[in-house]
């Protein structure tokens, strides 16, 4: 099991995002019908996904070469 991140969608394309108990407001997404892109700490990590119901799922990469895929859930 990879890491675990909780992603708040805020407008203008910010991201805020918190995983290991820090939080961090360096990230952007865009939306463009059902796929969303996803950039954390200026392109460190980049995710693209695509938007099904409450969720979204896809893959990831970061700078050093990592590749991995991950989902999301919308939380009430």
């Amino acid at each position: 099991m990879g890491a675990s991140y909780h992603f708040e969608f805020r407008p203008g394309g910010l991201l805020r995002y918190q995983s290991n108990g820090k939080t961090y407001d360096n990230g952007r997404w865009v939306q463009t019908g059902t796929k969303v892109a996803i950039d954390m700490n200026d392109h460190y990590a980049d995710y693209d996904g695509t938007i099904e119901g409450d969720s979204i799922s896809g893959t990831a990469h970061n700078k050093p070469g990592a590749s991995w895929t991950w989902s999301i859930t919308r939380q009430a």
